[in-house]
Parts: C-alpha cells; structure tokens; sequence
C-alpha cells in the first residue's frame, strides 16, 4: 500500500453516534501499520469499521434504523471517575431516547487494554456481553447502562419498576488465540451481526454459538473491509 498522506481526517456524523455536532477523528499511518501487523488497535481503528458498517446498514438492510451505534470513545470511559460516569450515563439515556426504534445497539468498550463488545436490545429489555478473551471482569459498566437505560425508559413515561431492568446474558463467541486481536475479534462480531440482522436471523444465541477462533480469512476479511472503506472514502 502506497499512502500519500500520514494523516486522514475522518468525520464521525452526529446522527450516527447521537452527538451534538459531528466530530472529527484522525487515523494516521501508524493506525494503518498496527492493522497490517495485527498489533492492538486504538479506538479510531474502531470508529471507522463501525462508519463502514453503518454505511452497509444504510445500502443492504431494509429498515436500517433497527441498527445502531455507540461511540466506543465515550462509553469506554467508564471507570472509577464518577463525574465521567455520569457522563456516560447521559450520552447513553439520550441516544437510546433518539433511537425509540433500534433492534440492537452495538456497544464496543475498551477496558484495560482489552477490546470487548456489549449488544444493548432495548426493545426487549435485554442486553448480551462478547468478550473474545472471557475472564472475570469489572462489571461497573453494567450497573451504569442499567441506569441509563432506566433513565431512557422514565422519558417515554414509564413507571419504574423491576421490570424494566435489563437482563445480561454472557454470548458463547469466538475466542482470541493471542493477546492483541480482540479489537480485530469485535470487528468481527459486529460485521457476523449486522450479516445475521441482512439474513433476519435475530435469535442472539445462534449469532455465533461456538468458542472456535475465527479463521485468519475471517479475520483478513475485516481488515481488508477496513482499508477498502479508508481508500474509497478518505483518500
């Protein structure tokens, strides 16, 4: 690959990820070099797959809407600041307010180093966790988008109740055999349901339902759908 620029601005629209204003991000050669290498990708790596993906969404899945985003910056500043938490919670409540119609929300988080992807499905009160490197994590991130999602649900004018909890459920998925791919795994994981959603298979147990690691075909599709989206849209 011949690259005629080190930098590549990327705008990240806000009626993708529920901004404000739309926001502006910057994948530099190296983002490129650590794709190539199949070294630990930073959030902008991220960022990008998920604006081929809504862009796919938009061309192959009628009724795309049902289809939705957060921004992986954001939530993934879920910790022990509780001001940044509340932050959080917010941005939350409110893009789960402005999309009353969405089947599932892709949410990847970043946590220690270690890319994982929550599955929010609003409309049924549920919610599912994929983590390509399954261990005994911090869970704090649970407790926040079930306070959002209550807040979300107090808007639209519903009681508050037990009922309106989410249920989490853990997803069987495919298991990273190293220590740097899970951002490449949770690439996968969305481009595997989004496909799934194309096919309107919509029983979240039979989106992966195997620990098997992805072959290195199924892992260099993501990157090469990754740098097709780049050169075709920001070069």
């Amino acid at each position: 690959m011949v690259l005629e620029a080190k930098i590549f601005d990327v705008v990240l629209p806000s009626k993708v990820f529920f901004f404000e204003t739309d926001k502006t991000i910057f994948v530099t050669e190296e983002d490129i070099n650590q794709l190539l290498r199949m070294a630990f990708l930073n959030v902008s790596c991220i960022q990008l797959f998920m604006m081929y993906l809504q862009k796919h969404c938009e061309e192959k899945i009628e009724g795309s809407s049902s289809i939705a985003f957060l921004c992986p910056t954001i939530i993934s500043q879920i910790g022990n600041d509780k001001e940044l938490n509340n932050e959080v919670m917010k941005y939350v409540e409110n893009s789960l307010y402005q999309m009353k119609n969405a089947g599932i929300v892709l949410v990847p988080f970043c946590q220690e180093m270690h890319w994982t992807l929550i599955i929010l499905c609003p409309l049924v009160q549920e919610a599912y966790f994929c983590d390509p490197l399954s261990k005994k994590r911090d869970v704090t991130f649970k407790y926040l988008l079930q306070g959002a999602f209550r807040g979300f649900k107090a808007r639209g004018g519903y009681t508050l109740k037990s009922g309106m909890s989410l249920k989490w459920s853990n997803l069987e998925c495919p298991q990273q055999p190293g220590s740097t791919e899970c951002g490449y795994y949770v690439m996968r994981y969305m481009l595997d349901i989004v496909r799934h959603y194309n096919q309107n298979i919509t029983d979240y147990n039979k989106w992966f339902g195997s620990k098997k690691a992805y072959t290195v075909e199924e892992v260099d599709e993501v990157r090469d759908l990754w740098d097709t989206y780049l050169m075709t849209n920001h070069f």
